[in-house]
């Protein structure tokens, strides 16, 4: 028994080596800015995203990562002045599979997370009263995610699935620091 338990340990650590023997460093940051667009019955126009997303590659083709992202998409103008913006955060764990290991990386992606969402109201030219109402509790979402890789660059778009008429794509182009090849 005790062999059969430590070949099965050996196994698995040889398993475990051979994963990490990839063409590329195993960690690696990415930083994306780009367009948010809502999907909802809240009358909103696209807007602003941004997110940071460290991960760690387990093979050429599989990296595991952890995303912040932040998203703000403006109120049409009620004509009282003011400006209205929505704002939806999430911290989602990832994971992206890369199609080729070539300088052209096509890649799909998904992941599932925790999402809060807020109202700022901000002044109109003459006052600033700045205010925030969230419109609920955070909510568990997910996405799917389509992209490529080029250099140290980066285009991705994503779908972020949440419910309540808080649903969202965004389109991002960034960079990300390391875990180009070796």
């Amino acid at each position: 028994m005790k062999k059969l338990f430590l070949l099965t340990l050996l196994a698995g650590f040889c398993y475990l080596a051979n994963a990490q023997s990839t063409n590329y460093k195993p960690f690696k940051f990415d930083l994306d800015f780009g367009y948010a667009q809502p999907s909802s019955n809240l009358d909103l126009k696209g807007g602003f995203s941004f997110d940071l997303e460290p991960q760690f590659r387990l093979s050429n083709e599989l990296a595991l990562g952890f995303r912040i992202e932040g998203a703000a998409m403006p109120f049409p103008d009620d004509g009282s002045g003011n400006t209205t913006i929505f704002a939806q955060g999430s911290y989602a764990l990832t994971a992206n599979y890369y199609l080729s290991n070539g300088v052209f990386r096509p890649f799909i992606g998904a992941g599932a997370g925790y999402y809060l969402d807020e109202t700022v109201v901000s002044g109109n030219g003459s006052t600033y009263d700045y205010g925030s109402t969230s419109l609920g509790d955070g909510k568990v979402g997910f996405f799917p995610r389509i992209g490529f890789e080029a250099g140290h660059f980066r285009l991705s778009a994503t779908y972020n699935i949440i419910g309540d008429e808080r649903n969202y794509a965004t389109f991002t182009l960034g960079f990300f620091i390391g875990g180009g090849r070796k």
